[in-house]
């Protein structure tokens, strides 16, 4: 919320910083160090620029690789519903049971969890053992089931790996010098364009907005990209509901126990 109220507030704030330094009437100064101020605002702004540059791609990277992970998570999800169709009628029941009431449980119980406060269900958890539980149990009949019973054993190996993975992606903290670094680096290159006079004060405030903006908003979008389950650019579990939908249409209970 911070960093977003930062965002809004930049334009006025760099406003009132350009009018606080155009009362002191510091414009010979300013003038007469203009090189010095040249060369500065260049080597600042170069490395800024690149720094900012660096921590949104890398958070960019970091977003991403979460989105696959929980996308890889739900195809396993999927997958093990398929591969359950040659086993018996009681127990492939089963398996859309646990496979629907831990979609739910992902979406509206340990999400929330998750995003406030970085951790797991255990409510959800319950319902990972119990799908591992039908699997551990199940002794296939055929040996077309055991061709089956061998892919869903390695695709709950796959679905627990890319759920340790969404789990560990959401108990990543905030990297506080980071943030540190790059808010002093928005307030370095925004207060050096002050010490440039320009005899129209209109022009210059517009230029500075439009800095600010610019500036405060690669801060705010490098901010965000951090955490990919919390904020405003986050990953969302809309995939977990929609494959509670679809497995309702194959056959699964519509109102999973929770």
């Amino acid at each position: 919320m911070l960093p977003l109220c930062l965002f809004v507030l930049s334009p006025f704030l760099a406003l009132a910083g350009l009018f606080l330094i155009r009362s002191f009437k510091l414009d010979e100064e300013f003038t007469a160090g203009k090189d010095f101020f040249n060369v500065i605002s260049r080597v600042l702004g170069g490395i800024f620029g690149l720094f900012l540059a660096f921590c949104i791609i890398s958070g960019w990277g970091r977003f991403l690789e979460a989105r696959r992970i929980v996308h890889q998570e739900i195809t396993c999800l999927s997958s093990l519903s398929r591969d359950s169709a040659p086993f018996p009628e009681d127990m492939r029941r089963r398996v859309h049971q646990a496979l629907a009431a831990y979609c739910k449980s992902v979406a509206e119980e340990e999400w929330p969890l998750m995003v406030q406060e970085s951790k797991a269900s255990k409510v959800t958890e319950g319902h990972y053992e119990a799908l591992w539980g039908l699997y551990t149990d199940f002794s296939p009949e055929n040996d077309k089931q055991k061709i089956f019973y061998q892919s869903s054993v390695a695709k709950l190996n796959e679905l627990s790996i890319n759920r340790r993975l969404r789990l560990l992606h959401g108990h990543t903290p905030f990297i506080t010098p980071l943030v540190a670094f790059l808010f002093f680096g928005c307030v370095s290159v925004i207060g050096v364009s002050y010490c440039f006079p320009i005899r129209s004060l209109r022009l210059q405030s517009v230029m500075i907005v439009a800095l600010s903006i610019l500036v405060c908003g690669g801060f705010y979008l490098a901010y965000e990209l951090q955490d990919p389950f919390s904020g405003t650019i986050v990953v969302s579990p809309e995939g977990f509901l929609d494959l509670l939908a679809s497995l309702a249409q194959r056959g699964g209970p519509r109102n999973p126990a929770r």
